[in-house]
């Protein structure tokens, strides 16, 4: 496991624009009162198991709801008739199953053969605000190579769980920004 993680390096597609915190922030004196219904899927056969998939959209709400906190604009509640705004969102990601085959391959080869995987990683909200209904659709992917003499550029590369996770906040900066382009949020 320890060569896997450190013989890797992964590039962002960067089909989306990156959001940072600042660009993120909204200053209003109301804040917008959000209603969360989250759900994860997966095309991957191997991730079919209702409790994971159950804690994975646990985890994406949880990112949804730090990057809600983080702009300062919203507050989470927990009743639906409580909200101003109702979102129904999916998170999605991608794997081809090609890259289970490459994953055994490198893993059999010990990364000696090098090997890629594709994450691609979807948002699709459906968002209700009194009469107003809106559709979001935000995508994004990135490329893991994976190969032995990878391990001399892990000083200069991030992991890739971490380069995913960086990822999947964005995609939720994203919606968020848009969100408050279509005025959506106060």
């Amino acid at each position: 496991m320890l060569v896997l993680l450190t013989s890797c390096i992964s590039v962002k597609k960067n089909n989306v624009p990156n959001i940072n915190d600042d660009q993120l922030k909204i200053s209003s004196v109301t804040k917008t009162k959000i209603f969360l219904d989250w759900k994860f899927s997966n095309s991957n056969f191997m991730m079919q198991k209702q409790s994971i998939i159950d804690n994975i959209s646990s985890t994406h709400e949880k990112i949804f709801s730090e990057v809600i906190n983080k702009a300062n604009c919203c507050e989470i509640v927990y009743e639906k008739d409580e909200a101003d705004v109702v979102i129904k969102g999916s998170f999605n990601n991608k794997t081809s199953d090609a890259a289970i085959v490459s994953a055994f391959i490198g893993g059999y080869t010990f990364l000696t053969i090098p090997t890629w995987g594709n994450y691609k990683a979807e948002i699709s909200a459906e968002v209700t605000k009194g009469n107003l209904n809106q559709s979001y659709h935000i995508k994004d992917s990135l490329l893991g190579v994976y190969w032995l003499p990878l391990i001399l550029a892990m000083p200069f590369y991030e992991s890739i769980f971490k380069v995913e996770e960086q990822m999947n906040q964005n995609l939720y900066k994203n919606l968020l920004v848009e969100m408050r382009n279509d005025k959506i949020l106060r």
